[in-house]
């Protein structure tokens, strides 16, 4: 269980925080994702990027490919306040109930988070980079990559 929330860094940093019940329905909602069988996504973004058009077009992508989301905030910042960004909870809104999002800030940790994600995560088709996120990720994700 400590290598686990060593290598979620947001769980870790939500803990840091006083965000004891956040980093555990977090790590909860993670090992939900990691024995599904179902095909995910992994999005990462700035929380601010998600635009409307951008929401809309990654909930229907996900839903045409019966896919869940893994989205990776690159926000240096945990968000006070609602459990979710206000970008991220309009993204839940459109996406269809059998469509599991599982949001993770990464505190400025984002490649860290992604390659445990990687390595840990079943059934992986396809990242998604929202906005200026490269940053040399393509580079080191060994799944297809597509920029919104």
């Amino acid at each position: 269980m400590r290598r686990k929330l060593e290598s979620w860094a947001a769980a870790v940093g939500m803990a840091e925080e006083g965000c004891h019940d956040g980093a555990l329905e977090i790590m909860r909602e993670l090992k939900q994702l990691e024995h599904s069988t179902k095909a995910k996504i992994i999005v990462i973004a700035d929380d601010d990027a998600l635009t409307n058009d951008r929401s809309m077009h990654l909930a229907g992508l996900a839903q045409r490919l019966a896919s869940e989301i893994l989205f990776i905030s690159s926000n240096r910042r945990f968000s006070t306040g609602a459990k979710l960004p206000k970008t991220v909870l309009g993204l839940q809104e459109l996406l269809s109930k059998s469509v599991q999002l599982v949001y993770i800030p990464s505190a400025g940790h984002v490649e860290r988070v992604l390659k445990t994600a990687l390595h840990s995560m079943h059934h992986v088709e396809f990242a998604v980079l929202v906005g200026n996120q490269d940053r040399g990720l393509s580079a080191k994700l060994n799944v297809p990559v597509f920029t919104l």
